[in-house]
């Protein structure tokens, strides 16, 4: 059964979940109650959906596999010009689960 429904998204997980090679976020959102047609929704229930949140021209994209998690925080190695590595903290914004937005 397919049901069209309408509503604003109030937050997206940035980092995605993969499981069995499926990327997922996480996402909390409000559905406008008028859209439902008399269809029941519980909280706790997943659904697949499309969204488009917007776009983003000019932003720098690392790959996934070059940023390291550790707890709360981001990090990526960089080489310096004397072939040492540094460890540079960044902010990530969103992921596909390919390519990071910093």
């Amino acid at each position: 059964m397919t049901i069209l429904l309408w509503g604003s998204i109030n937050e997206i997980t940035p980092t995605a979940r993969r499981n069995n090679g499926i990327v997922t976020y996480e996402i909390h959102a409000m559905i406008d109650t008028h859209s439902l047609h008399d269809c029941n929704i519980y909280s706790g229930c997943s659904a697949m959906a499309k969204i488009v949140i917007g776009r983003a021209y000019n932003v720098w994209c690392l790959g996934e596999k070059n940023i390291h998690y550790r707890g709360d925080s981001a990090y990526v190695e960089v080489v310096q010009p004397n072939k040492h590595i540094v460890k540079k903290t960044v902010t990530s914004c969103l992921s596909d689960g390919i390519s990071t937005s910093m």
